[in-house]
């Protein structure tokens, strides 16, 4: 089997997911190319193999692949259907079936995937029970997720969309489901079919983003979800790592979303565990074997640090904590700027002194 050093590897995205996805491959031997908007991106500053250039210009980026062994991405919005070989991976196909929510929940719902029950929004839509509309297409972090549990809600909703000339049909509505915590778990895949299964998390959301996640959470209800997930896996050929996010509701496990790519419920990796997200998702395209599962070293926790204002940021750095900073050069409410990462006997004391570091920064 060919191994991944001096071997070329294209990555189309600048911002700190391309950055960690090629410091993994670096330390694998791999020559890495980054593709991005900016010189001052997070992962252009870590290669001297930068290009710049607008991510919808199929003839910058057609010319930047020349020579390229593989290429991957950053992120499921960036379409690179236009390139027409094998070396995209995960693959085109299978990425324009997962980036818009609505096919993405018609492939949950075909390989028996417990989900949300979900329609297509229509101008005619009225008020019955509290949902949730997500936009189709361009989603993250909370941005086009709008939950309503109100009749004024969704016309508050409406009127705001006629306000931006937005279209209806370019969201869907989903039932909005009570659970007792949200859980991920990140799947990654080779080519010749070997999966690498990683902890089961606790994550939390304020203001709609993740804000912490901790772990090993245990549950009798995963290994039956690991199965169909696996099944589906294979079903569309994915090549890869996958995160999925849980709902943990009335004793099941119901999946609201798919992020084809590294994740930022699993950036704990990095340290806890023996094999991270992003060198699983390089040994993966290139189809190198996998670990049946990434084993902790510890109990860990993991905090974001998102930035609250839009003044230049004060750190402050404890030997505590596994302090990631991404480098970027905006500060502004709500953006992901970096990572707390700690490792303890307990996830819930790791969870402490990581949230005690998090306060201390003045973001």
């Amino acid at each position: 089997m060919a191994g991944i050093e001096n071997k070329k590897l294209g990555i189309v995205g600048g911002g700190q997911l391309a950055k960690m996805l090629g410091f993994e491959a670096q330390k694998l031997g791999a020559e890495v190319y980054i593709y991005s908007q900016s010189s001052d991106d997070p992962a252009a500053k870590t290669t001297r193999f930068h290009t710049k250039g607008k991510l919808k210009s199929q003839s910058s980026i057609l010319k930047w692949a020349q020579g390229l062994d593989l290429i991957t991405y950053e992120s499921e919005f960036i379409d690179l259907g236009f390139i027409k070989d094998t070396r995209v991976y995960p693959s085109t196909k299978t990425m324009n079936l997962l980036r818009d929510r609505l096919s993405q929940k018609k492939q949950l719902v075909k390989n028996d995937i417990p989900t949300s029950p979900f329609s297509i929004l229509t101008k005619d839509y009225s008020f019955q029970k509290p949902v949730v509309f997500k936009q189709r297409l361009f989603g993250y972090d909370g941005y086009g997720t709008v939950i309503c549990k109100s009749e004024k809600s969704v016309k508050d909703f409406f009127k705001k969309l006629d306000k931006e000339k937005g279209n209806v049909e370019d969201w869907i509505v989903e039932d909005f489901i009570p659970f007792k915590r949200e859980l991920a778990v990140s799947i990654s895949r080779n080519k010749k079919g070997d999966f690498c299964v990683f902890p089961l998390v606790e994550s939390f959301q304020k203001d709609s983003k993740c804000f912490w996640v901790k772990g090993p959470i245990e549950s009798k209800l995963l290994n039956p979800l690991v199965i169909k997930l696996k099944n589906f896996l294979n079903k569309i050929n994915y090549v890869g790592i996958m995160a999925f996010e849980l709902f943990e509701s009335k004793n099941k496990l119901i999946i609201n979303e798919i992020a084809p790519r590294v994740h930022n419920s699993a950036h704990y990796s990095i340290e806890a565990l023996e094999l991270s997200q992003f060198k699983a998702h390089i040994l993966s395209i290139f189809n190198q074997p996998l670990p049946k599962t990434s084993l902790p070293l510890k109990q860990f926790a993991m905090v974001n640090l998102i930035g609250t204002t839009k003044n230049k940021p004060v750190l402050n750095y404890s030997t505590k904590s596994h302090f990631h900073w991404y480098g970027k050069l905006e500060n502004r409410p709500g953006r992901k700027m970096g990572h707390i990462t700690v490792l303890s006997k307990f996830a819930n004391q790791a969870l402490e002194i990581a949230l005690t570091e998090e306060r201390k920064q003045k973001l």
